[in-house]
């Protein structure tokens, strides 16, 4: 059905596709339908499944969509759909109802006809369609559209609220119904590069016989080149992104790198630092940037390094899949150690003492700011990025993990999310960044899967909970900290939270924010 819309998108002069979210299993989430399944299985319908579960038929609502088209300047719509709770839902522009095909097969005869029977669609049988995606969209199309921007661009667009008709929360997630539009253009095909380049002199070794001489330390200058790929160019400039901010941003993804010997980089520790695995290290640090900087319009980002003449290696990804953003704060949430909290806590009051600070002064600074480092900065004792960095650097560094362990059950939930496409994972800590790769290591987990956010120069050396360092994350992702007080600052920032009361608990925790079953 989705994939026939499209194709009457394809000839429409104009037309929307809404996505409304939460609607998994017409409203029981992902974890009931899957018992639905199993009870399917056994004979019953898609309904009495339901019933038998002690779970309502439909829980959905569609008024919302109203709201949505209201805000697009939509006047009037041809619906298609088979469900008449949407076309009740929006008689108030409802201009004609399309039902939809579907192919029986052996295994959704029943189901489609169920819907028939029981719920009154009026999906139209004999000839096909393709299997039906989970969640609920709301097709139209109009000659009465009135849409922001140009309608011959693909633009995808929020209209800056949350749409609920619900009295209360959906089982399953305590957000709201998120909503999201897209606008579908006549002709789709083709897509525009913005590409820069720029060099990096590092040095590195590698390990394993078939790296020949290169075991030993050598050195490169690497010609990297990033290219930032979308479909659609911003009116009036006729530009993917300034070529300006695309180069600045390959330099700072470079500055980590250049003129250092990459096995000391607790970033690559235990990697070997091929072409490739620098082109993903860099490719991630760009791809964060872009996602904090909401720049949609870059759809997708390749990264190529030139070593030399004739050898060149390329990571590409896309930017932007609909995944679901999980924000992790790390000490309490990813680990539970009370002695690495005692040493990090002693090394940065040590800090503070070396800048002249008596020990309760230095324990008032840090529940006055938040931070020891950033206390320090703002009362005027440490200044310059190179000195916040080294003094960081120094504190930390001196942290043994020896007492971490490997987690494997956390590995492997993280492992299969990851594998899905459907998770962004972010990193959100007080601590510094080599610090956050250090732990991943220690517990088995890979930070080229995490985009990091800690302080650094970039945020003016910010920490949790200042209100400035949650107004860099994403808009979209959910925090769980163990921190009450960091929860109810990124709440206050427009950010979903979970309070996190045990290490045990956070997977169960994302994994209800997901909508999806740990296991």
């Amino acid at each position: 059905q989705l994939q026939a819309f499209l194709q009457v998108l394809d000839v429409e002069d104009s037309g929307i596709l809404l996505y409304v979210k939460g609607h998994e299993g017409r409203g029981i989430g992902i974890a009931n339908k899957i018992l639905a399944y199993e009870l399917q299985d056994e004979g019953f319908d898609t309904v009495d499944a339901n019933v038998k579960l002690g779970l309502p038929v439909d829980t959905r609502s569609f008024e919302e969509a109203l709201g949505v088209f209201s805000d697009l300047g939509v006047k009037s719509i041809k619906l298609y759909t088979n469900n008449p709770k949407k076309a009740q839902a929006l008689t108030p522009m409802l201009q004609d109802v399309v039902s939809m095909k579907s192919v029986p097969n052996e295994h959704n005869r029943r189901y489609l006809q169920t819907k028939i029977d029981r719920l009154n669609h009026r999906t139209l049988l004999p000839e096909v369609s393709k299997p039906v995606r989970t969640g609920s969209s709301l097709a139209a199309t109009s000659a009465d559209l009135c849409l922001p921007g140009s309608a011959k661009n693909l633009r995808w667009f929020s209209s800056g609220r949350s749409y609920s008709s619900r009295a209360g929360p959906e089982p399953h997630s305590a957000s709201p119904v998120q909503v999201q539009t897209m606008t579908v253009p006549r002709n789709l095909g083709g897509t525009f590069t913005v590409q820069v380049k720029d060099r990096a002199m590092l040095a590195h070794s590698f390990k394993g016989e078939e790296f020949g001489p290169a075991q030993a330390l050598h050195g490169m200058t690497a010609v990297v080149h990033a290219a930032f790929i979308g479909s659609q160019i911003s009116e009036p400039s006729n530009t993917l992104l300034d070529i300006g901010e695309a180069f600045a941003m390959l330099s700072r993804a470079l500055d980590p790198y250049r003129y250092q010997n990459l096995d000391d980089l607790a970033e690559f520790s235990g990697d070997n630092t091929t072409v490739e695995r620098i082109c993903r290290a860099i490719w991630g640090s760009i791809a964060k940037e872009l996602m904090l900087q909401d720049m949609k319009q870059v759809e997708k980002l390749r990264i190529r390094i030139d070593e030399t003449d004739v050898a060149l290696a390329e990571f590409e990804a896309p930017i932007y899949c609909d995944r679901e953003h999980v924000l992790l704060d790390m000490d309490g949430v990813l680990y539970q150690d009370k002695a690495v909290e005692a040493q990090i806590i002693q090394a940065l009051e040590s800090a503070a003492q070396t800048c002249g600070m008596s020990l309760g002064d230095a324990r008032d600074l840090f529940a006055k700011h938040g931070g020891t480092v950033l206390g320090l900065l703002k009362e005027g004792l440490v200044q310059g990025d190179s000195n916040i960095a080294a003094m960081y650097k120094k504190a930390y560094d001196s942290v043994d993990l020896g007492s971490l362990r490997p987690d494997l059950l956390l590995q492997r939930q993280i492992t299969t999310l990851t594998a899905s496409g459907h998770v962004q994972w972010w990193i959100a800590s007080n601590s510094p960044q080599d610090f956050v790769h250090r732990v991943l290591r220690q517990l088995g987990l890979d930070p080229s899967c995490f985009h990091i956010v800690c302080p650094s120069s970039s945020n003016s050396w910010v920490n949790k909970p200042r209100p400035e360092f949650f107004q860099s994350l994403p808009r979209t992702a959910c925090l769980f900290d163990d921190s009450q007080q960091n929860c109810d600052a990124a709440t206050a920032a427009g950010l979903a939270t979970r309070h996190v009361a045990g290490q045990a608990e956070v997977m169960c925790l994302v994994a209800d924010w997901l909508g999806v079953v740990p296991r």
